[in-house]
């Protein structure tokens, strides 16, 4: 590939990365004020300084939209848990360790929450799901956790993941 050619195709993948972003941005802007379902595609279109048509070389529709957005709402959650798995300290200081970090990413990423939030139990069934799917892997993932734990080693892995559940639920609503 010649230089010429190789800078303008860097160019226009930063170029489509940039309008997805701007897309995703534009859609969290209008969700700090209404739920998923309330919004439209010329809105988040219009938010993002693009056209309707644009729209559709990201995503096929609005809920392929939402879907991402669960994605990336719960991939930044995921990414502060590990870590904290990584501080050796975590058993010794598991509750304070756990909220500061909850409180971080609420702090980091109010629009992700409060989209989480709004979306787990109303709107688009898809997103829903999503978001369900999402709540129990973080919870099992929290099970692994609570199984080093010296008190909670001796439970069974159903009464675990209960438990992980309960703390889990317990976040969201906080949060």
């Amino acid at each position: 590939m010649k230089r010429g050619a190789f800078r303008a195709a860097v160019s226009r993948r930063q170029a489509k990365e940039l309008t997805h972003r701007a897309l995703m941005q534009a859609a969290l802007k209008l969700l700090s004020k209404n739920s998923f379902d309330r919004i439209s595609l010329r809105e988040v279109t219009r938010a993002a300084g693009v056209s309707p048509t644009a729209f559709y070389r990201h995503f096929d529709n609005m809920e392929e939209l939402g879907l991402e957005l669960v994605d990336e709402s719960f991939g930044s959650l995921h990414a502060m848990l590990r870590e904290a798995r990584a501080d050796p300290t975590l058993y010794a200081n598991a509750i304070p360790r756990s909220l500061e970090i909850v409180g971080r990413h609420v702090a980091e990423h109010p629009d992700h929450v409060r989209f989480i939030a709004r979306q787990r139990n109303g709107g688009i069934r898809r997103l829903r799901q999503a978001i369900r799917r999402e709540l129990r892997l973080f919870a099992d993932e929290l099970a692994v956790d609570l199984a080093g734990f010296p008190n909670l080693s001796e439970w069974s892995t159903e009464d675990r993941r209960m438990m992980a559940g309960l703390i889990a639920e317990t976040v969201v609503q906080t949060s």
